[in-house]
C-alpha cells in the first residue's frame, strides 16, 4: 500500500505525486477540477480528513468535486497526535458541516473505505463477503425513537453505543439491551 498524504494546506506537489502512482492519497484539499479529473482517471481513491483538517487549519475538502469527478472517497481520522480514532465523530462532522447525504457519508466509511485500502471482498454485507458487523444499542438516547436508522447512526451514534462487534472468525453473541432493541 502506497499511500501520499498531498495538497493538505497547499496546491503543491499533485503532478509529482501523481507521477509516483500512489494506491491513495490523502487530504487533497487544495487540488483543482482538473487535479481532481487526474486523480480519478487514474482511479485513485482519496480519504479525507475533515476534524483533522478542521484543527490545524487546513479547511475542508472538496468532496462534493471529487464525487462529481467519480473519485472513490473515503474517510480517515488522520494523525492521532491531534484527534481520538472516532469514525462516529468524522460522520457527524461530514454531515453536519459538508451537507453530505448520509448515505454517501456511510459508504465513504464502509465500501469506499474497503476498496482504499484495496480490502477486496470486504465493505458491505452480502454472501461471499467478509464483514465486520458493529451491533449498536438501538435503546441509547442517541439512536432510540429514530424513524431513521441510518441518519441517527451517521449523525448522533457514538462509540459508547457499541453492544459488540463481529467478524469473520469470531462468534461473540450480543445481548439485547432490556427492550430487546440491537440496531
Amino acid at each position: 500500500m502506497f499511500a501520499i498524504h498531498c495538497a493538505e494546506k497547499e496546491r503543491k506537489g499533485i503532478e509529482e505525486t501523481l507521477e509516483l502512482g500512489p494506491d491513495l492519497l490523502v487530504h487533497m484539499n487544495r487540488a483543482t477540477e482538473g487535479d481532481l479529473k487526474r486523480t480519478a482517471d487514474m482511479d485513485i481513491p482519496i480519504v479525507v480528513c475533515p476534524r483533522s483538517n478542521f484543527l490545524t487549519g487546513a479547511g475542508m475538502a472538496p468532496v462534493a468535486k471529487m464525487f462529481e469527478a467519480g473519485i472513490s472517497v473515503a474517510v480517515g481520522t488522520d494523525n492521532v497526535m491531534l484527534n481520538s480514532v472516532n469514525m462516529f465523530e468524522e460522520m457527524q462532522l461530514l454531515s453536519k458541516v459538508f451537507g453530505l447525504e448520509d448515505k454517501h457519508i456511510f459508504r465513504m466509511c464502509t465500501l469506499n473505505g474497503a476498496k482504499a485500502l484495496n480490502f477486496v471482498g470486504c465493505g458491505i454485507i452480502e454472501e461471499g463477503y467478509n464483514s465486520n458487523i458493529m451491533i449498536l444499542n438501538g435503546n441509547s438516547n442517541n439512536l432510540s425513537h429514530s424513524s431513521d436508522i441510518l441518519s441517527s447512526v451517521v449523525r448522533r451514534a457514538r462509540p459508547d453505543d457499541i453492544l459488540a462487534v463481529i467478524g469473520p472468525g469470531s462468534s461473540p453473541r450480543p445481548t439485547p439491551t432490556s427492550e430487546g432493541r440491537i440496531i
